[in-house]
């Protein structure tokens, strides 16, 4: 269940644009993902870009249908699937080569934010970049996808963390990009 802390925090990302970053714990992480984007979907009537650099569409597809997700009002960008060999034919859907294809990963983020059709970005995660590039690098690109979000006003976001010892490095920087940091 969404807490009313987290229904306004949510509800700032639907009408100001503001972007977050959620901390949570890896227990909760999968439950939370969905509780959160059924919110934003079903409640608040939004349409989002969902990065998925942990698991591939076809299985985050799945995971999100049981969840009662309505996936039809997501567009997936997939980290893992051409890395792991396996094809991607849905529409709403694109594959770029792997989680640390960074510059990559920023075009397509950009091209989408820019059709003006989506309300918020929500980044699966800053942990996993974490895994495949360094904490400089990842610090950069995260401050440079939230900063172009923030310039041209393109949508909402919610930057996801898993807590660890790595993501506690890097969430103090980024917080002062970012409007606000929420521990779940």
């Amino acid at each position: 269940m969404v807490t009313a802390k987290l229904q306004k925090t949510l509800e700032k990302i639907k009408k100001e644009k503001e972007i977050y970053i959620f901390i949570t714990k890896n227990k909760n992480y999968v439950h939370f993902n969905a509780q959160v984007l059924r919110y934003l979907i079903k409640k608040l009537k939004l349409i989002g870009i969902y990065v998925t650099l942990t698991t591939p569409h076809s299985t985050l597809l799945s995971h999100l249908k049981k969840e009662n997700v309505n996936t039809s009002k997501i567009f997936f960008i997939d980290g893992t699937s051409s890395q792991e060999g396996l094809k991607v034919t849905a529409s709403n859907c694109t594959c770029i080569q792997s989680p640390n294809s960074l510059t990559e990963l920023s075009l397509v983020i950009t091209e989408l934010a820019n059709t003006g059709k989506f309300d918020f970005l929500f980044f699966d995660s800053i942990s996993t970049l974490l895994v495949y590039n360094d904490l400089s690098t990842t610090q950069k690109f995260t401050q440079y996808i939230i900063g172009k979000l923030k310039a041209k006003s393109m949508c909402g976001g919610i930057i996801l963390a898993v807590e660890d010892e790595k993501t506690k490095q890097i969430i103090p920087t980024l917080s002062q990009f970012c409007d606000g940091c929420v521990n779940i």
